[in-house]
């Protein structure tokens, strides 16, 4: 999403947005004093910016009001450290763990293995979505896949076809129906999903 502050009025004029049950930003450059806000969500978990300035990091997760008495352990994980690292924002909602994430440009696969394997280790389907900086459709990527369907997850390809590049995953290990969408709030195409589990 690059700056949830920027996108903010986009976000709450985009009839997509506004009928989801759940927003996940990612790559939000958010300190932990902002404010983040969409009208008629409420923030549950997210992960800022540690140092003092603002820089591309973070993962926020807001959820329709009518669904927080749904809401399980919401958290953040930040695995990794300088350049290499992932950020997400986590929680279970009813009985699937949902993870929105932001992996740094220059994240390596061993930290993506180290943030799945944090995610792993609840029993629940799980459901996670984000900005992994890995071109899954580059053959040079192939590490990339066969690590994430080493924890028995299926990455559900979400081609982004005017820029031929595939960084915006959508990964379970359960079925889902997804897609994307055109908006004014990214660079790429934004993800929508839906899933009855």
């Amino acid at each position: 999403m690059q700056s949830s502050a920027k996108h903010r009025g986009q976000i709450e004029n985009d009839a997509i947005y506004t009928a989801s049950d759940a927003i996940l930003l990612g790559e939000t450059w958010a300190m932990h004093a902002d404010e983040i806000n969409i009208s008629g969500y409420k923030t549950v978990a997210r992960v800022d910016c540690t140092r003092q300035a603002r820089r591309a990091c973070g993962a926020c997760y807001l959820l329709s009001q009518r669904l927080l008495s749904d809401v399980r352990d919401p958290a953040y994980i930040r695995i990794g450290e300088n350049e290499d690292w992932v950020d997400a924002a986590v929680l279970k909602l009813r009985h699937v763990l949902i993870a929105g994430a932001y992996a740094n440009p220059r994240v390596t696969v061993g930290t993506i293995r180290s943030f799945l394997e944090r995610c792993s280790a609840e029993e629940e389907p799980k459901l996670i979505l984000g900005d992994f900086n890995h071109n899954i459709i580059e053959a040079a990527n192939s590490r990339f896949k066969e690590t994430v369907e080493g924890f028995g997850l299926k990455i559900w390809n979400v081609n982004v076809p005017n820029e031929n590049i595939t960084l915006d995953l959508v990964v379970s290990n359960f079925s889902i129906s997804h897609g994307t969408y055109v908006s004014l709030t990214s660079f790429r195409q934004p993800i929508w999903d839906r899933y009855d589990v």
